[in-house]
């Protein structure tokens, strides 16, 4: 993610943190939260997919 925000230049536009539960947990991969949406499941394998949509596409709308 950090290596992401730097190559858009987003590194002064967004607060990266980290927190222990964000309820809704699952078996595979990572929950993130975009803003107020929170997505699940996310791996290596979708992380650049889901970066397109809910970061660099204003909220996966």
């Amino acid at each position: 993610m950090k290596e992401n925000l730097e190559k858009y230049n987003l590194t002064d536009k967004t607060e990266l943190g980290a927190a222990f539960c964000l309820g809704r947990c699952s078996s595979t991969g990572v929950t993130i939260q975009v803003d107020d949406q929170v997505i699940t499941s996310v791996t290596p394998d979708n992380f650049d997919k889901m970066f397109q949509t809910y970061v660099l596409g204003g909220g996966g709308q």
